[in-house]
């Protein structure tokens, strides 16, 4: 994630500064409110905006320690971090029951909040992903028409009980028997816009029996 286009290194700050510009504050707010509704919250160390872009930076850098992630997002909430004066930073398994509060459903409703096409046909795009004589259109648009396409992974879990039970493992066939696979897994189908790879939707399912 971190070296992005033609090798150059992208430090943190551009990195949550253009996050910030995609997912802007209010939208992050909004969604709070949704979840929360009528009820009452009490103050905590961890603001629960600072929980959200915690959560979408373990998604991006996935080879750093969630301790490591959280020092990055706070230096760049300076106006939360300042609220945090003179306290010694929160502990891993206090920002494990942060993530646990703020719970899967406001990331869902944040993410059909803010999946959203990007691509203009005027607009300008990498000659890399361009037709030849059309650098406008980037593989974005054919005769107007945006360019939608389906794309599958599998992602492997660690390899815990609880991940066990609830993502299952997938099954493959060795020698005419079934063998299970070695991690968890859970499937994973996206929309994605092709001129940029944005996903427009998403799909998941466990490899648990029906």
């Amino acid at each position: 994630m971190k070296n992005i286009g033609q090798g150059r290194s992208l430090t943190w700050d551009f990195v949550l500064e253009a996050l910030t510009r995609a997912i802007p504050t209010e939208q992050i707010e909004q969604v709070l409110d949704q979840v929360r509704g009528k009820r009452h919250y009490r103050v905590r160390k961890i603001p629960r905006i600072a929980v959200v872009w915690l959560t979408v930076a373990i998604g991006l850098f996935g080879d750093l320690d969630v301790p490591a992630i959280w020092r990055q997002v706070a230096g760049t909430l300076q106006t939360l971090w300042a609220s945090l004066a003179k306290i010694k930073p929160p502990t891993k398994s206090a920002l494990s029951q942060a993530r646990q509060r703020l719970g899967a459903r406001a990331m869902r409703l944040l993410f059909k909040l803010t999946a959203t096409t990007a691509a203009q046909p005027d607009g300008a795009r990498s000659a890399q992903f361009s037709p030849q004589g059309h650098p406008e259109l980037g593989g974005a648009f054919y005769r107007g028409m945006r360019l939608i396409g389906i794309d599958g992974q599998k992602i492997m879990m660690p390899d815990t009980p609880a991940n066990a039970k609830a993502f299952g493992r997938c099954y493959t066939k060795r020698n005419s028997k079934k063998v299970a696979a070695g991690y968890p897994q859970l499937l994973l189908m996206r929309l994605m816009e092709l001129g940029t790879h944005l996903s427009l939707d998403a799909f998941d399912q466990t490899c648990l029996p029906r």
